[in-house]
């Protein structure tokens, strides 16, 4: 996905032949909505949550496949921390599951 412009209401997406146009909502502190387009059309829509105390984040989409058949997918995302080649530097990384979970 690259770097979302967070403060677009739409903007174009380049590089992904099942969509156009991008565009992500704050919907609240913890919940971020997004929403895929080709040609007018919604692609794939859905939300992630991060949980109150930041260690995990859930990502929930629903889309339609190429075939035009309906489908629903949950990714679960836990923080896990590294040692930085640093020691003054503090980071993580994301995601723990990058397949998702059933």
């Amino acid at each position: 996905m690259g770097i979302a412009k967070w403060f677009a209401s739409v903007y174009p997406v380049t590089g992904d032949p099942r969509t156009d146009t991008r565009s992500h909502k704050k919907v609240n502190d913890h919940t971020l909505a997004f929403t895929n387009k080709k040609d007018d059309k919604v692609t794939i829509s859905g939300h992630g949550v991060v949980s109150a105390d930041g260690k995990t984040r859930t990502v929930t989409l629903t889309g339609t496949d190429s075939k035009g058949k309906k489908y629903t997918s949950t990714a679960l995302y836990d923080k896990q921390w590294r040692e930085p080649p640093d020691s003054a530097c503090n980071s993580y990384a994301l995601p723990l599951f990058p397949g998702g979970r059933a």
